[in-house]
């Protein structure tokens, strides 16, 4: 897991980072296929086979030889593609 991170902190830039308590998390149930996601980003992330999750399990599962379908379950408190409100 990688945890968040606050980076131009000052007159640091990009040499000067903070890594913050904040993870997004994902759980697998073996089921139809179906992607819920809760939290930051939940109207505009992809729910469908095109989703970054699914692509990245998809290449894990060939590289394994081993496709399972489930049911993803994503709780987002960092967004993927904003930054973190500054009040954080």
């Amino acid at each position: 897991m990688v945890p968040a991170s606050s980076a131009n902190l000052g007159s640091g830039f990009d040499s000067i980072g903070l890594c913050l308590d904040l993870w997004n998390e994902i759980e697998f149930h073996q089921s139809k296929f179906k992607i819920s996601i809760s939290g930051e980003g939940k109207e505009t992330i992809n729910k469908d086979k095109n989703n970054l999750i699914y692509q990245s399990y998809l290449k894990t599962s060939e590289i394994c030889n081993l496709l399972i379908i489930y049911h993803f379950e994503v709780w987002n408190v960092v967004h993927m593609h904003k930054t973190l409100p500054p009040q954080i």
